[in-house]
């Protein structure tokens, strides 16, 4: 992805995996700066390209059977 796909406040995710984070802006060198809250509050630089939209995880719905 690139810095057009993303706007401030967005939800997101490094592609790798971790925990859901905040799009906050944008670094001088271009990187997406990003928050998120682990043990109290973190924020650090990725490359846009190393990011995706935050997808919440499905909820499984179907039925159960009993025996």
């Amino acid at each position: 992805m690139t810095e057009a796909d993303f706007k401030e406040g967005d939800a997101v995710r490094h592609k790798a995996g971790g925990p859901k984070m905040i799009f906050v802006g944008t670094s001088q060198t271009g990187h997406a700066i990003c928050e998120w809250f682990d043990k109290g509050q973190r924020q650090d630089s990725f490359s846009f390209s190393a990011l995706e939209k935050y997808e919440p995880p499905k909820a499984f719905v179907g039925t159960v059977s009993r025996a």
